[in-house]
């Protein structure tokens, strides 16, 4: 599995990419024969203002079906991420 992890107006610390990882490892573990690659996108919206301004974009690439994408949004990065593991999760045994 291919993993891309990038932030848009977010600073990505080794604690944030290592949680992501360890998360989508964790999660998409069962369809490794399959996923060919996983993108993360981690986007502050709102900037310093705060409010739910945390999102996270999880693009799952299968091989032979379509790209699973999934976005979460929430105050606290690592709870966007986390919701966004299980979505993707759920959204991928669909497909398979």
């Amino acid at each position: 599995m291919n993993l891309d992890v990038r932030g848009v107006n977010v600073p990505i610390s080794r604690a944030v990419e290592g949680h992501v990882e360890r998360r989508l490892s964790a999660s998409l573990q069962r369809f490794f024969g399959r996923v060919e690659r996983v993108t993360v996108r981690l986007m502050d919206l709102n900037g310093p203002r705060g409010g739910i301004d945390k999102r996270v974009r999880v693009a799952v690439g299968i091989a032979g079906a379509p790209d699973v994408v999934v976005q979460e949004s929430s105050p606290d990065l690592y709870h966007a991420i986390d919701a966004a593991a299980s979505r993707a999760k759920r959204s991928v045994a669909r497909v398979i």
